[in-house]
């Protein structure tokens, strides 16, 4: 038939059909190689699954009393370094025996939510953590602890808990930071004087248009704060945090012979700052003067 087109030319010819053949061995020799080499891969998935530690083994190894724990990369100043892992409450970590052994050993407390490590022979040495002492009831940090910033604490007690007589200071608190009566180192009076500097300067608790703004007027307000109960007659500073940072919305101040510190601020900054005293822990002291009126 004249109209018939012969098209066996293009898988033999030298222009058309090499071309081609070519491409289709070039596809079997891959396809072949990679079925080659599927049983090797599942075998190497195989040899690495079993490899993995369970959950169990996971959670047995972290445990207090776990009888093979984890060897983690030591912290640093930790001498030796054992690189032991561990968490428990804070009784567990006290009762836990240590020695040369467990040096650089570090330990989470679940109660308290603060990181040690046990450096031999000096003791435990606190790492990181802040502690809300209102869930923390029977376990506040004892008089001279560590500060986690080389030093220890002042003498007077640390961080004992003021049962949320602060709070109710700043939430029955008047005009201004200049309450009625005389200078009793409550922990109230000093809450009346928290909540009422926030009351004598409204404009600095007002929403703002950006997070730079905000920042900057918490951080005059709590200055003023601080002025305030300085002026009354407290002992009052700057937090530092264990990270080393200076706090611009958590003070210090000494209630009845003890050194406490409130987080005084909360709240995005398109809203009003909510102002409020929530005791946390281990307080540092900064020295300021804060900003008179």
């Amino acid at each position: 038939m004249r109209d018939r087109v012969d098209l066996s030319h293009e898988l033999v010819d030298q222009t058309y059909g090499r071309p081609v053949v070519k491409a289709l061995r070039d596809l079997t020799r891959v396809v072949n190689q990679q079925a080659q080499t599927i049983p090797t891969l599942t075998a190497n998935v195989a040899a690495l699954a079993r490899q993995q530690l369970a959950l169990p083994q996971i959670q047995q190894a972290l445990s207090p009393t776990g009888s093979n724990p984890l060897g983690p990369p030591v912290l640093p100043g930790g001498g030796s370094g054992s690189g032991q892992v561990r968490y428990g409450s804070h009784a567990q970590r006290l009762s836990f025996a240590v020695g040369q052994d467990t040096d650089g050993m570090v330990w989470y407390e679940t109660d308290r939510a603060l990181l040690y490590q046990y450096h031999h022979s000096a003791g435990w040495r606190y790492v990181c953590g802040i502690m809300v002492v209102s869930l923390l009831g029977a376990n506040p940090l004892p008089p001279g602890s560590d500060d986690g910033m080389g030093g220890t604490t002042p003498a007077i007690p640390a961080d004992s808990s003021d049962g949320g007589a602060t709070a109710a200071g700043v939430a029955a608190a008047g005009a201004t930071g200049h309450p009625a009566g005389a200078y009793d180192a409550s922990a109230n009076r000093a809450g009346l004087i928290i909540g009422g500097t926030a009351n004598e300067y409204p404009a600095l608790s007002a929403a703002t248009a950006d997070q730079a703004t905000r920042d900057a007027n918490m951080e005059q307000l709590l200055r003023r704060m601080m002025f305030h109960l300085i002026l009354d007659g407290y002992t009052a500073g700057r937090q530092r945090n264990p990270s080393g940072i200076i706090s611009i919305d958590k003070l210090c101040v000494v209630e009845a012979g003890a050194l406490r510190c409130f987080d005084v601020f909360t709240g995005v900054y398109t809203a009003p700052l909510v102002v409020h005293a929530i005791q946390v822990s281990p307080a540092n002291l900064v020295p300021d003067a804060g900003i008179p009126d």
